[in-house]
């Protein structure tokens, strides 16, 4: 009896440590300090490695923070950090909006540095992940259109890296 209390006892306060975390890293996150918030969201990983929302917004800050990066190696190794979380918060909830979120995030940022098929087969998949979460998570839209290329594609990066890449097809019309 005394060990199903204490035992009682240490999930209501690692339930409350975790709660806590949370609560820390969405507001460094709304402070615009965004490693202090992935660190936080790190320690929920720690306590609960399976937790939802800490597995796919420590996906998107480690994306947000690589991508600030110069050092090519650094933001390839936050690039890879950010897909393990996506992929694992994709693997644990399929029916999550946010994780498919996450992933096409993710595969995004590493989409900007390949070519060729592999810049194409990565399209697809971003749009197939971000139509998925918009499906799962109506609300969420405007984050996903606003945060990756759909709203504004003609103009991003990546769309003219493809654009480039089409142009080079003989034969082939690309849409501009």
């Amino acid at each position: 009896l005394l060990f199903c209390c204490t035992c009682c006892l240490l999930v209501a306060g690692w339930s409350q440590d975790v709660k806590h975390l949370l609560q820390k890293g969405e507001e460094l996150e709304a402070g615009l300090k965004d490693q202090a918030a992935y660190q936080q969201y790190l320690k929920v990983l720690e306590l609960q490695p399976a937790h939802h929302t800490a597995l796919y917004k420590a996906s998107i800050l480690a994306d947000r923070l690589g991508n600030r990066l110069h050092d090519k190696e650094q933001r390839n190794r936050y690039y890879r950090i950010a897909y393990h979380y996506a992929s694992t918060a994709l693997q644990l909830y399929p029916q999550s909006g946010d994780a498919h979120f996450a992933m096409s995030v993710s595969l995004g940022r590493v989409a900007l540095l390949s070519s060729g098929k592999e810049l194409v087969e990565s399209v697809k998949k971003i749009k197939s992940h971000a139509d998925r979460g918009i499906q799962l998570n109506p609300s969420a839209a405007s984050r996903v259109t606003g945060g990756l290329f759909f709203s504004g594609l003609k103009y991003s990066k990546m769309s003219s890296r493809l654009i480039n890449w089409c142009r080079k097809i003989p034969g082939r019309q690309c849409n501009e």
